[in-house]
């Protein structure tokens, strides 16, 4: 585990404005809940325990995707606490909705919409990393908690140091066009400045008491011939793998097993997953206009 808290100098940091076009449409997100849910929700579980909800707070999950983090949320502040999940998709907002039976809305995560300081606790999971601004997004979310409110989020730690993410790449890179190449790449801690930058971000977003560190997990999936196929059909690539003629799949899937742990049999495989969480704390000073 590495971590860190003392916010380095303020600089200019690389990533300032990452790509955008990481989304999914129609029936994917149906698709999501099911394939993502099995590696995912063992890490939502780990942000909201990082955030350390209480009963009767109130809580934005911004980003929301299917709701992993907003369900579990929910179930911690109980029926005297809120929790509203945020995304932008309109696809995810429908099917979180129908799952989570919770306050979904949709709305940007740089421009939510929500009321000033008006949470105690602020969610994000594998979110940040998408959106043209990631700075605006603190800042709103600054904006939203209330004196003293705090921030939970997670990223993936760079793309080396999670060998699935990369079979992943590596399995479909050549069925993949550059741009999509370079864009999957950019979905990791390092396009925000790693964990340095990550402090930085959050520093100058006005929050305290940062801590930012790196986590690591193993995470059991079913036979990746049966699951991979599962979950591309969950991502943008979901055309592109179903264009592929049967010799191309199998070649993909080759080329994927190579990457899963030496664990792996026909019953299922263990992959090794590596993300990074950071916290922080908005200020209790009030200042005099």
């Amino acid at each position: 585990m590495r971590q860190i808290a003392t916010p380095p100098s303020a600089r200019a940091l690389p990533g300032d404005a990452p790509p955008s076009g990481f989304q999914i449409a129609g029936n994917a997100a149906e698709r999501y809940e099911q394939a993502v849910a099995r590696f995912m929700l063992g890490w939502s579980e780990d942000l909201v325990a990082s955030a350390g909800l209480r009963r009767g707070e109130r809580v934005v999950d911004v980003a929301c995707g299917t709701g992993f983090v907003t369900r579990i949320a929910a179930t911690q502040v109980g029926d005297s606490g809120h929790v509203i999940g945020v995304d932008i998709n309109a696809h995810i907002v429908a099917e979180a909705k129908r799952v989570t039976g919770l306050e979904i809305i949709e709305a940007s995560a740089e421009s939510t919409g929500l009321t000033n300081d008006g949470v105690d606790v602020v969610l994000c999971q594998q979110g940040i990393q998408y959106v043209p601004d990631p700075d605006a997004v603190l800042r709103e979310a600054h904006r939203l908690l209330r004196p003293g409110g705090r921030i939970a989020l997670s990223v993936w730690s760079e793309l080396d140091r999670n060998p699935f993410r990369v079979g992943q790449l590596a399995a479909m890179r050549p069925h993949l066009t550059d741009a999509v190449a370079d864009a999957y790449r950019r979905t990791s801690i390092a396009s925000l400045g790693g964990l340095d930058g990550m402090v930085t971000r959050l520093h100058r977003a006005a929050f305290v008491d940062i801590t930012v560190e790196e986590r690591e997990r193993e995470v059991w999936l079913p036979p990746m011939r049966t699951y991979f196929p599962e979950l591309v059909a969950a991502t943008p690539w979901k055309d592109t793998f179903d264009r592929l003629t049967i010799a191309e799949r199998e070649a993909v899937l080759d080329r994927l097993d190579t990457y899963v742990d030496d664990t792996h049999d026909e019953d299922g495989c263990t992959v090794r997953m590596t993300v990074v969480v950071a916290t922080g704390q908005k200020s209790r000073a009030t200042f005099a206009p």
